[in-house]
């Protein structure tokens, strides 16, 4: 009978569809996509569909599978159908299952004898398939004791012996996974048993971001009630860095793609400060973040919890305000008994942790009370509390319309002016009376270079008694010249002083009364062509 196209397309549409190997889970899964569905069919009265589905059915089957099918079908004297298929696939099915053999274990077949001959012989041999946690004869996720484990212990587990977290499988991890099948409950890349329940948070009201800080220039609104405003995750830490530590103020903000920290907590702890070039943008205005440090934060319940952060460094960060109702905050019956990372639920803040690090600090999942809207969050400080504030909602609202934030603004013009060169304005006597010389003396001459009279002190420091030094160095530099045979030259190089006027002879009864010796030596150069000998005056003596 011809099945109408329609009918053929929604059927090819509504089956789940997966390969089909020479595993266990393959036949179970094959059984649950057909067989169950065609059963219905035939209650209902419709049973025309049995070659069909079995045609799609090996549409699935991989390439050993579909070879041992073809053989078996051989030996048949119609069309197969699905219960000549269920018929080929049970025993198979039943093998596998006695014997617990994991799709890694599959051995290799020879085309010698039928698959389930096969089975049976290589089974006999084999070494066994110990559970990886309690040393008994079946699989891991059939263990019950991984299967007494909550979430958290199990993919502890699993992680420590590194196994597949898809399939469980000890011989790969899950980078490496061929498996098609995924999370029965979520379709997530990893095994139903290490799923975690999400926390049902539909009637939570939405919280306020960080940005929430300008100075709003009033307007009249409508009189509906402006969205709840809220108050921020944040904890109490001691941040350490090698042997100074202080107590700080940490914001969990998924908000964020950076971790931030002040600079006044930087400078109070001495961080070591490596370069960086990072366009910032957010409550704490815009702008470039020219350094980042490591941070090493403890929780104050429990110093074994430390996380390493590497934080930008910015000038300052907003405040986050604390709710109007702790006292009934703190009373919240799934809040009794927990360890708050934050008994005051806010305050100025002086780190901020982005969703890079976020994950790194959770420790659990969130608890919701629906009654007072107040979600706890286990973080590696402790429970850290969130929510809505109590206000009264205002008859008149107040909106935002292009009015420049001040307070935001003045940061931005701080934060510039970091990058700005200081401007020297506390000069000395002696640089006022250098900048008032260079003024009156200077000039420029025709081809554009500058001419300046040398500065004198006015009154200068008294320099002492120096005829005695200078005519030591004289006599003495006088006889090592005539034991080299060089002291005509010197002399010729002086007289040439006197001949050109560079210098002249002052008589010991006009000597000013402060006056200074200095002493001289010769510098010989044979290899010059012009100047083999210059004179040099050494004023350091």
């Amino acid at each position: 009978m011809k099945i109408p196209d329609a009918q053929r397309i929604l059927v090819r549409q509504t089956l789940e569809r997966g390969p089909v190997d020479f595993t266990e889970e393959s036949f179970i899964k094959l059984r649950e996509r057909f067989l169950n569905p065609f059963k219905a069919m035939q209650e209902c009265g419709c049973d025309t569909l049995s070659h069909y589905l079995t045609a799609l059915a090996c549409e699935d089957f991989t390439p050993r599978m579909r070879d041992e099918w073809t053989k078996h079908i051989s030996t048949l004297a119609r069309v197969p159908n699905l219960e000549d298929l269920f018929a080929y696939t049970q025993p198979l099915e039943h093998a596998l299952s006695s014997f617990s053999l994991s799709p890694k274990s599959t051995p290799r077949w020879t085309t010698a004898t039928s698959p389930a001959t096969r089975l049976t012989s290589s089974t006999t041999t084999s070494t066994g398939r110990n559970c990886p946690l309690c040393n008994e004869v079946h699989r891991l996720n059939g263990c019950p004791v991984y299967l007494g484990y909550d979430v958290n212990r199990r993919k502890k587990f699993v992680k420590s012996k590194k196994a597949c977290s898809n399939c469980l499988s000890m011989t790969h991890q899950q980078q490496d996974c061929t498996s098609s099948y995924n999370c029965k409950k979520c379709s997530g890349r990893h095994h139903t048993s290490l799923h975690v329940e999400d926390t049902p948070t539909t009637s939570q009201p939405p919280a306020r971001s960080l940005i929430s800080t300008q100075q709003p220039t009033k307007t009249k609104v409508s009189k509906e009630a402006p969205p709840a405003l809220a108050f921020l995750h944040t904890a109490l830490v001691k941040a350490v860095n090698g042997d100074r530590d202080c107590s700080a103020r940490v914001a969990f903000d998924t908000g964020s793609s950076s971790s931030l920290i002040t600079e006044t907590l930087a400078s109070q702890l001495r961080l070591k400060r490596h370069h960086q070039c990072l366009n910032l943008s957010g409550a704490y205005g815009e702008g470039i973040s020219r350094h980042f440090a490591s941070l090493t934060l403890c929780s104050l319940h429990d110093p074994e919890h430390t996380i390493n952060l590497k934080l930008s460094i910015i000038p300052r960060l907003p405040h986050a305000f604390p709710p109007n109702r702790k006292e009934e905050i703190a009373a919240v019956p799934h809040l009794k008994d927990l360890a708050l990372a934050d008994p005051n639920f806010g305050g100025p803040l002086d780190i901020l942790i982005g969703s890079l690090d976020y994950g790194r600090c959770i420790q659990g999942s969130l608890r919701y009370h629906l009654a007072s809207n107040i979600a706890a969050l286990p973080t590696l400080f402790g429970w850290s509390v969130a929510g809505p504030m109590d206000y009264t909602p205002p008859t008149s609202a107040t909106m935002k319309i292009g009015a420049p934030d001040e307070s935001l603004t003045q940061d931005l013009e701080r934060l510039w002016e970091l990058e700005k060169t200081p401007e020297v304005t506390n000069l000395t006597p002696m640089d006022n009376d250098c900048i008032s010389h260079f003024q009156d003396t200077h000039s420029v001459k025709p081809d554009g270079r500058y001419v300046v009279c040398l500065p004198r002190i006015a009154t200068p420091p008294e320099i002492g008694t120096s005829r005695t030094l200078a005519v030591q160095r004289f006599i003495s530099n006088e006889r090592s010249l005539q034991r080299k045979g060089k002291l005509e030259e010197f002399q010729s190089a002086l007289q040439e002083y006197l001949t050109l006027g560079q210098a002249e002879i002052i008589p010991a009864d006009e000597l000013p009364q402060d006056h200074y010796y200095l002493p001289v030596h010769g510098v010989f150069k044979s290899a010059s062509t012009t100047t083999k000998v210059r004179p040099v005056f050494d004023a350091s003596a």
